[in-house]
């Protein structure tokens, strides 16, 4: 499935690879709380937000049941205060174009990120699960607001990997795999984004994202 291909739906009665009636449900209890017709209710955006309240939690457990997995925090050797609420993406990123809200306040490009931080997850998901040796997928933030979107941990594998939309890295988008690595010198960083070419700044590898993608082994 492409990154903005809307999933099939499935009937009840058959098994939902994507999704379908009972699976979307919590979903459409949160969309009428948007649109001001439902109860008060707290839900995942898909992008790593905190999940506040037991409504919000019954959500997120229903999603996860069909639709998405929940990343912890990564704490190994921590020298900073850190967040503790886990981070709940989807299984695949048309799952969550087609179900995310969107209104006057949603702008296109920050849809269009998560949904590719969410690619990304796949990718190192399969990547952690397949390895003979195993390997374990995480993210870390500080509660400053420093954060990488992956941390990849296991045998030989101690992998941060930051995304970001755009086809010109700055030092700016640098700041949470810098401080990780600080903590963390023996990870090997990793920024994918847009870029045309591979770049090397302060020492940060920087890849195009979907030819790395391409070669991703385990």
């Amino acid at each position: 499935m492409s990154l903005g291909a809307k999933p099939k739906v499935k009937t009840v009665n058959s098994p939902c690879p994507w999704f379908c009636t009972c699976c979307t449900e919590p979903w459409t209890r949160w969309k009428q709380h948007h649109q001001g017709i439902g109860p008060s209710l707290k839900a995942p955006t898909g992008g790593g937000s905190a999940v506040g309240g037991q409504p919000g939690r019954e959500i997120v457990g229903a999603l996860e049941i069909e639709q998405g997995f929940r990343l912890p925090v990564f704490q190994r050797r921590a020298q900073r205060q850190l967040v503790r609420h886990q981070k709940f993406l989807f299984f695949d990123a048309g799952v969550f174009r087609s179900l995310r809200p969107r209104g006057p306040m949603d702008a296109p490009e920050e849809i269009e990120g998560l949904a590719l931080e969410g690619l990304v997850a796949q990718h190192l998901r399969a990547l952690c699960q397949l390895r003979a040796e195993g390997g374990t997928l995480s993210f870390w933030r500080t509660r400053s607001g420093l954060e990488v979107d992956f941390i990849a941990y296991g045998p030989g594998l101690f992998l941060a990997v930051e995304v970001k939309r755009t086809t010109r890295v700055s030092r700016n988008d640098l700041k949470g795999l810098k401080a990780f690595q600080a903590d963390h010198p023996e990870a090997q960083c990793l920024l994918l984004s847009f870029c045309p070419e591979p770049l090397l700044i302060d020492g940060i590898r920087c890849e195009p994202l979907e030819g790395w993608l391409r070669t991703l082994q385990t």
